[in-house]
């Protein structure tokens, strides 16, 4: 294998998770994951965007990322999703 690249992750060799999720926080990284908009995701919630911008936050910092991208990379890391 060349340098940098690397074979499929297997999900059962995935880290465990010391992160602990609200269910709330849970239902909201699932659909970042699905790629719905803070606007979407607060529609289908019935909550306010400014809701969903402090969860997203939140998540991240528990994630320790700094973008949806990477949010749903570490979920997946830490079989969260």
């Amino acid at each position: 294998m060349r340098d940098g690249i690397h074979a499929p992750i297997d999900k059962d060799s995935r880290e465990t998770s010391n992160v602990t999720l609200t269910n709330r926080e849970q239902q909201i990284l699932q659909l970042i994951a699905a790629g719905r908009s803070n606007e979407d995701i607060a529609k289908q919630l019935f909550l306010s965007q400014g809701t969903i911008k402090r969860y997203t936050h939140n998540l991240y910092q528990k994630l320790e990322v700094k973008s949806r991208v990477q949010a749903v990379a570490r979920a997946q890391e830490l079989n969260l999703l």
